[in-house]
């Protein structure tokens, strides 16, 4: 049996970047990203490099002011993982709503490479 110095992704690690995402805690999140993170939002553009991707997190999270996510426990296997979450909130008439997707995550060691975000239709 060889045992890897290199750190690795967990499921406990990816829930607590889920944590923070829910926060909206910038600080922590960043510490997650590998120096080359992608990340691809619902908007469907690709942003790349750590600050960047921090900066569109920013902007999502301010989005989704007034909404609640809640996250399922996460998935992880290799240098891959997914994370469920559901959105409810209510809109500016008053009427809820209830977005449901998952996250697809690459990571390099123990650092998220990629952040694909989609949404369930």
């Amino acid at each position: 049996m060889e045992l890897s110095l290199v750190p690795q992704m967990t499921a406990a690690r990816l829930d607590h970047f889920a944590r923070a995402w829910r926060d909206c805690d910038l600080d922590t999140l960043r510490g997650y990203l590998a120096a080359d993170a992608v990340y691809s939002p619902l908007s469907g553009e690709l942003v790349r490099g750590r600050d960047a991707v921090v900066k569109r997190f920013a902007e999502v999270l301010a989005d989704e002011g007034g909404s609640e996510i809640r996250f399922e426990p996460s998935a992880v296997s290799g240098s891959l993982g997914t994370c469920r979450w559901r959105i409810t909130g209510r809109t500016t008439d008053g009427a809820t709503f209830q977005i449901e997707g998952i996250d697809v995550y690459e990571f390099s060691g123990d650092r998220i490479r990629s952040k694909d975000v989609y949404q369930k239709a």
